[in-house]
């Protein structure tokens, strides 16, 4: 396995606690630094990644940045957690998720606003994940037969006759969507600010999965199945806004 050397440790040093901008310019000092005397030099002269750019960073944005972070992990994990503990109250859920996407998209780093029509190269990983985001937030809701209940009754009851619960699937879809919607945070903030459109994705198919749940679970086939078909439509329809403004 290849070791990773110090300047690209020190790299994602500085994207994780710097500032878009100032993180470049910090990167770029040092690689010419670096070029001139070495990496084994610079790390006996500099020091830890990490403590070589604490030292130049503002404390105050640190500490902000990771408050952030902290109040995105957090939210996006509760909705998991929402899930997994059979707790299936839609609009307390949604509130709770507006406010995730909210702290989400505003707090990620932006940088200058770009022609979206100059960025169209994206990472193949980015891609794919955001391909199947995709299709996890169009195929589920049609696979329970668009919030419809006798046609969600008979898809439940054909799986189940076979041995394969179909309620799971949107039991356990969010706790992997929230993990993997963390980790994109991350690589948002070390890597590309276009993670931001998959961690968004992956909020919504939480909150999706959430309101699924919450109809399937109930034995009621005419108590708010409209209503919240219509919250579906609208939890899908910001989603996918959100994801499109991220990959610019």
């Amino acid at each position: 396995m290849k070791k990773i050397g110090y300047f690209t440790k020190l790299s994602l040093a500085a994207r994780w606690f710097l500032p878009e901008t100032e993180a470049g310019a910090v990167i770029e000092d040092y690689r010419e630094i670096l070029a001139e005397m070495g990496e084994e030099e610079g790390e006996k002269k500099f020091g830890p990644p990490v403590k070589a750019v604490l030292k130049i960073a503002d404390k105050r944005s640190v500490a902000a940045w990771h408050l952030a972070f902290a109040a995105m992990a957090v939210l996006t994990l509760f909705q998991a957690h929402h899930v997994a503990c059979h707790e299936y109250y839609p609009m307390v859920s949604l509130a709770f998720n507006v406010m995730t996407g909210g702290i989400l998209f505003f707090s990620l780093p932006w940088g200058p606003w770009k022609n979206p029509f100059s960025q169209l190269k994206q990472s193949k990983p980015l891609l794919a994940s955001v391909a199947v985001l995709l299709a996890l937030i169009l195929g589920i809701p049609l696979l329970f037969g668009g919030l419809n209940w006798k046609a969600m009754s008979g898809t439940l009851l054909f799986f189940a006759r076979r041995g394969f619960h179909l309620f799971e699937i949107p039991r356990y879809v969010p706790i992997f969507s929230a993990i993997f919607s963390v980790g994109s945070i991350v690589l948002a903030r070390i890597a590309s600010r276009r993670w931001r459109a998959p961690a968004i994705l992956g909020l919504t198919l939480i909150t999706e999965c959430l309101i699924i749940i919450s109809v399937v679970g109930n034995m009621d086939p005419a108590a708010g199945v409209r209503e919240e078909s219509g919250s579906l439509l609208a939890v899908i329809v910001l989603g996918l806004f959100g994801a499109g403004a991220g990959l610019c």
